[in-house]
This record gives C-alpha cells, sequence and structure tokens, in this order.
C-alpha cells in the first residue's frame, strides 16, 4: 500500500508538469491569429482622443510577438499602434497620434528587442533618417573606484521606401550596450551608493534622430504633428536632433 502512494506521488507530479509545460508549448507560448481590421480599428479608437481611424496602412509583424500598425486617422494625422503577446492574448500598449519615431520593447533590460517604429506624414518627403545612439562623457566615484566614460556616439543610417516603417536596434547598439551594461555590474552585488551617485550620476543611453530630404537636407516636419496617446509598455520618445548636437567626426551633411 506504501509503495502505491510512493508511486502515485511520483508520477502524479510528472504527469501535471507535462501537461502543462504541452498547454504552455502550444497554447501560451505560441501566438494566435493577429485581431481582424474592425477589432483593430475599434481598439485603437478607444484610446484615440483626436478623431478615428480612417485607415489601416499596414500590419508588420516585427517578431512573433508584438505588431506594428501605422493608421491615418479622419483628421489627416498619420498615428501608430503597437500589440505584444501577453497572457495569451493581444494586448494594445501604446497608440499614438504621432508618427514621431519611438523607441519600443518587450522586454526593458534586454536591448536585443527593442525596435523603433514611424509613421511620417507623407507630405513631409522625408527620404532618409539617421538614427543615433548617444551617451554623454561621466565621470563617477563608487566605493573607491574612479570610472570615465567618455563619450557615446552611434549612428544607423535608413533609406525610406515608405512614410512608415520599422527599425530592429542595431547589433553593435545592443552588444555595446550590453557590454556596458555588464562593465558597471558591481562583481559583489553591491550597486553603486547613494552618495556618489547624487554627486556624480551614472550616465545612461539616449536615442535621437536626424530627417533628410532628397536633397539631403535636414527636413523640416511641417505635417507629422506633436504626440498624445497611451502607453502601458516600455516605449522612449526618439528626440530630433540638430546637425550641431554631434561630434563632428559623425556629423551628417
Amino acid at each position: 500500500m506504501h509503495k502505491k502512494w510512493k508511486w502515485l506521488w511520483i508520477v502524479v507530479p510528472l504527469i501535471l508538469v507535462t501537461a502543462g509545460g504541452l498547454y504552455y508549448s502550444a497554447v501560451v507560448k505560441n501566438p494566435g491569429s493577429f485581431l481582424s481590421q474592425d477589432r483593430i480599428i475599434n481598439e485603437i479608437n478607444k484610446q484615440f482622443r483626436n478623431g478615428e481611424t480612417e485607415e489601416i496602412l499596414d500590419i508588420e509583424y516585427l517578431d512573433d510577438r508584438n505588431v506594428f500598425v501605422p493608421f491615418r486617422s479622419n483628421k489627416d494625422q498619420y498615428g501608430m499602434a503597437y500589440w505584444e503577446w501577453r497572457m495569451n492574448e493581444w494586448e494594445l500598449m501604446m497608440v499614438s497620434s504621432s508618427g514621431n519615431p519611438v523607441m519600443i520593447s518587450s522586454n526593458e533590460g534586454d536591448p536585443e528587442n527593442q525596435f523603433i517604429v514611424w509613421n511620417l506624414h507623407p507630405d513631409d518627403e522625408v527620404e532618409k533618417a539617421v538614427f543615433y545612439l548617444t551617451m554623454e562623457r561621466n565621470f563617477q566615484v563608487s566605493q573607491g573606484e574612479q570610472l570615465y566614460t567618455p563619450r557615446v556616439q552611434m549612428k544607423e543610417e535608413i533609406g525610406f521606401e515608405k512614410s512608415y516603417g520599422s527599425m530592429k536596434m542595431p547589433a553593435d547598439w545592443s552588444t555595446y550596450m550590453k557590454s556596458y551594461q555588464q562593465a558597471l555590474a558591481p562583481e559583489d552585488g553591491i550597486p553603486f551608493d547613494v552618495f556618489n551617485d547624487a554627486f556624480f550620476p551614472q550616465p545612461h543611453f539616449a536615442y535621437g534622430w536626424i530627417p533628410y530630404t532628397n536633397q539631403n537636407e535636414v527636413a523640416e516636419l511641417q505635417h507629422t504633428r506633436g504626440q498624445s496617446g497611451f502607453s502601458s509598455g516600455y516605449t522612449e520618445t526618439i528626440l530630433q536632433l540638430n546637425p550641431s548636437e554631434l561630434e563632428s567626426s559623425s556629423e551628417e551633411s
């Protein structure tokens, strides 16, 4: 009798674990079909306060769990929305009335899962853009250790076949960011102390961009309007830079 109960205590948990694993693989792990156009429009309009969605321009899979949807409103605004597969359903993570570039991520701590998305007004006639990853020079002291961080300025140029699109974070950007994070991580697990952080704040990465016309001049975005909307995920605005803000070695002409 005791052997029978002992056998059950071993087999039953194994069955439950196996069944749970199969369910996760078949249902939770694998995203289902994306939403219909009618449902996409309805979900956007619930959050969109500056009119109603008139046209879905595209449905673009950033990967199997993240979908980018650029749209045009009945007030001629070019906005964008972003869904992520979460908890066995497609969850709306962002709606923006502006198509200015935004960095989105399904995992804030992992640069490899970050994407830049945009939906500019076609009348702005942007031919290409240069995106930048920057970090200012910094000096800090922690636990008796001095750390100098030189200025970082990395760029990625992309041509615009259409006025909307997406770009995965360049591999060299994510590699550098991850190596920098690892270099900052203390070996003993003790973070930078509060006193020194107050006087020597840790540097942070920032994203920027410059749009260009077909004449290689900085484009004036007169029709792409300011951003409003909502975001329940990790998003970061990409600020438009002035060429004078850049190091001369990487400045675009």
